[in-house]
């Protein structure tokens, strides 16, 4: 089984469908950057508003660094993530994730959080069994079932 992943800007980047029911967000698209230098998952602060999340709802976790803007990270409870496989098959996995907020209601760290894109970090590798497969030679990039690459 293969979730093809793509390589945009000098970045891995997949497309998956979203949801979080108990936050009132339907089935969306998103897209994610592969990130395995990052330790956490989260939608980025762009998508949260895109998707019009209720950030008043969610949890405060921690705050965290990414990129040189400081944001909180908060908690999104059985968030649902759809992707196609190869064969054009749905693979669902249902996951805590995180939202990042600005720390503070100024523009400026608005616009900051803004730039932070959603990314699936190795939490998300290690929640769903997925492996991450690389072969920059051949342009192919995907997420793997452990053991059926």
């Amino acid at each position: 089984m293969k979730i093809p992943i793509r390589l945009l800007n000098d970045q891995l980047s997949v497309v998956a469908y979203f949801k979080a029911q108990r936050h009132r967000v339907p089935l969306s698209v998103v897209s994610f950057i592969v990130d395995t230098g990052s330790n956490r998952s989260m939608l980025g602060y762009e998508d949260v508003e895109r998707l019009n999340l209720p950030q008043n709802t969610l949890e405060f976790v921690e705050d965290s660094r990414i990129g040189g803007c400081s944001i909180g990270l908060h908690k999104i409870d059985a968030a649902v993530l759809l992707f196609t496989d190869e064969s054009d098959n749905g693979r669902r996995f249902e996951l805590d994730f995180s939202a990042g907020l600005p720390l503070s209601k100024k523009e400026f760290a608005r616009c900051a959080a803004r730039l932070i894109p959603s990314i699936l970090g190795l939490d998300f590798l290690r929640k769903t069994g997925l492996s991450l497969h690389c072969f920059p030679k051949q342009n192919d990039y995907y997420f793997g079932l452990e053991g059926l690459g």
